[in-house]
């Protein structure tokens, strides 16, 4: 009888001994199928899915767009420049998308993309944590929490590299497009400019001289203001690299209609891919109702055709009519009075 006890208690006790993962260890652990070199290769079209991506994977491939990439990009390399994963790799959601009209590059955490036209498949990474994001990499970039604005280094012909939380980006003024008064909020305005998502990330910038007027504009959920003269600006660099701020500036998808953007006076630099143009209704001729379909009253107003393009979205106030028309083989309606109406114009 003490012979079997003995042993009992004593594998007892090994098994209680065992060390127990947290639940942040588990979710840490969890391991999705490695990514496929290229999204083509998942052979799906619609909806999205989870995939790992190996330290070895992000190092290398080539990658065509911004934000949006076209689906024989690589998709580690590809979430490495959208600062979905660092360099030792991580988990993504990769979203499956149709065609996209324009794919542009530039250099973003030192992964230079390139750019490409109308491409009939695309895709894109999902905001969330996947276990790949900066977040889950302290120090990943700087590490240096960026301050609230730039003035400090007003006069400098040097790179600042920072990092921007999560809530860094959620608050905060900004004036400018792409050249911002120093006295702008950092991370506010990386987001509106399009090198870090509302997740946060590294960034670079680049201290410049003042300007003699900056033009607000709504950018990626962010509105910023105009302003007249100041004595200082920055600019960002679309990778902690330390090089240059490139000739980019993205523009984001053009929402389906310009509600939104009622009571606004920025204007609003989108792209209309190809598929976005091609149907909705549209009221007015010229000036459209705000609930009209942005890129067909685009090709309506001739600023655009059926094959999409980036434009300009400026909000009007609202009309007592509005008559509609028959343009570039678009038909509007007439309306009556609406509360809110914009215009497009070409992007210059």
């Amino acid at each position: 009888m003490t012979r079997i006890a003995i042993p009992f208690v004593l594998a007892l006790f090994a098994l209680l001994s065992l060390p127990v993962a947290t639940p942040g260890e588990a979710m840490q652990s969890q391991q999705y199928r490695e990514c496929p070199r290229t999204s083509a290769q998942f052979g799906q079209t619609r909806g999205s899915e989870t995939c790992y991506c190996s330290a070895s994977a992000v190092r290398s491939g080539n990658v065509w767009g911004t934000g949006y990439f076209t689906d024989d990009s690589s998709v580690c390399r590809a979430a490495l420049h959208d600062g979905k994963v660092g360099p030792g790799g991580g988990n993504v959601r990769v979203v499956f998308l149709g065609a996209h009209g324009n794919h542009h590059g530039s250099t973003q955490n030192g992964v230079t993309s390139r750019d490409y036209g109308l491409w009939p498949r695309s895709f894109r990474f999902a905001n969330g944590d996947y276990g790949g994001g900066p977040e889950d990499r302290p120090g990943y970039g700087n590490g240096q929490a960026c301050p609230g604005n730039a003035t400090s280094f007003r006069g400098s012909n040097r790179a600042v590299q920072c990092q921007c939380s999560a809530s860094d980006t959620q608050s905060g003024t900004v004036w400018g497009t792409n050249t911002y008064t120093d006295d702008s909020n950092i991370c506010r305005a990386a987001l509106h400019a399009g090198v870090i998502s509302g997740r946060g990330g590294a960034v670079t910038l680049w201290p410049r001289s003042g300007r003699s007027s900056y033009s607000g504009s709504y950018r990626n959920g962010v509105e910023t203001r105009n302003y007249g003269r100041w004595s200082g600006s920055f600019e960002f660099s679309g990778s902690s690299s330390g090089n240059p701020p490139p000739n980019w500036g993205r523009a984001e998808e053009c929402p389906r209609n310009a509600v939104a953007l009622r009571g606004s006076r920025a204007t609003l630099r989108c792209e209309c891919p190809s598929g976005a143009s091609q149907g909705g209704t549209v009221w007015g001729t010229g000036i459209y109702t705000d609930d009209s379909s942005i890129c067909r009253a685009a090709v309506h107003a001739g600023v655009i055709d059926t094959r999409g393009g980036t434009i300009r979205v400026t909000p009007q106030s609202g009309r007592s009519s509005y008559n509609g028309s028959r343009r570039n083989g678009v038909e509007s309606r007439n309306y009556g009075r609406w509360s809110g109406s914009f215009e497009v114009q070409r992007d210059r």
